[in-house]
């Protein structure tokens, strides 16, 4: 996939982003996942650098919001150690 994402670059993520807006609202009734905008809610990752240039930079992140949550990149590493 992540080559296709390359090939592809901004086209295949918009397509991706788009597909789960409707996805979401397919899925709850409502419209207000899946996109950032103002009142909407999103779970997002927060990464250092532009996918767009290279989608591997989705794995280089600062970390998750999810589920009106902020967690860090150590509080996630946290979480991994203490699920094993």
């Amino acid at each position: 996939m992540s080559l296709c994402l390359k090939r592809q670059g901004y086209q295949a993520i918009a397509a991706c982003t788009k597909n789960a807006a409707k996805v979401a609202e397919a899925m709850t009734g409502t419209n207000d996942f899946a996109t950032i905008e103002v009142g909407k809610k999103a779970d997002f990752i927060l990464i250092n650098q532009n996918p767009l240039e290279d989608v591997s930079n989705i794995q280089d992140n600062r970390g998750v919001m999810a589920a009106g949550r902020w967690y860090s990149k150590s509080t996630l590493e946290d979480m991994i150690l203490l699920s094993k």
